[in-house]
């Protein structure tokens, strides 16, 4: 099968990192943050569209990216930590002969080096994201993904997520979702009929994704 992986959330725990980078450029762009704003339930948005929803304001949101990106790719990018089982899990689906894909709406330089730093890189057939001065919809990745692979379809691929955001890109295209409850999104986010599993944690990943593949 084809495995669609997210990143923040759904592999690694970046938040951290993230929030150091989005708290600097917040100051250097002195810019006040309405109070109802809660980073963590915006992560795996388009950074546009994460700093919109916390400025309302579109000026700001677009001179917020080249900042952010800048000081977290010098600084931040690092401060992540693998979740518990990751490694074995996708070594062993890799292994099992499944192909791996991650899209991530992380500047693809810094999704290639975590996950050369976590050394998973070369478990994966493809990355895709944004280049440096990009903030694209994660739908747009999808596509370029099945541009480049047209035998992708809903029967051979799964995506693995951990936000709404994950489900809302492969929507149009019927491509089935388990979500990964570790992460940033919550259960309560979503319709138990939208989704194909909900998992705690790699080892009940692992699990679902092979029981799917057998058509149990």
């Amino acid at each position: 099968m084809h495995l669609i992986f997210d990143l923040d959330g759904t592999i690694v725990d970046s938040y951290i990192g993230i929030e150091a980078a989005f708290n600097f450029t917040i100051v250097e762009l002195n810019a006040s943050v309405k109070p109802s704003f809660v980073l963590k339930n915006h992560i795996g948005k388009p950074l546009f569209e994460i700093f919109l929803a916390a400025t309302e304001n579109n000026i700001l949101s677009e001179q917020a990216i080249p900042i952010f990106r800048k000081i977290y790719g010098e600084k931040h990018f690092s401060t992540f930590s693998v979740y518990h089982q990751a490694q074995q899990t996708l070594l062993k689906l890799y292994e099992q002969g499944h192909t791996l894909h991650l899209v991530s709406n992380k500047a693809l330089t810094f999704s290639n080096q975590i996950l050369s730093e976590a050394g998973l890189r070369h478990l994966f057939k493809g990355v895709y994201g944004p280049a440096i001065n990009e903030s694209l919809k994660k739908i747009d990745l999808i596509q370029k993904l099945l541009m480049q692979y047209p035998n992708i379809h809903a029967g051979n691929s799964i995506m693995i997520g951990d936000t709404r955001n994950d489900f809302e890109a492969v929507q149009t295209f019927k491509i089935p979702v388990i979500i990964l409850l570790h992460g940033y999104g919550k259960k309560s986010d979503f319709e138990e009929k939208e989704i194909l599993g909900f998992c705690q944690n790699f080892n009940e990943l692992s699990h679902s994704i092979n029981k799917h593949h057998a058509g149990i």
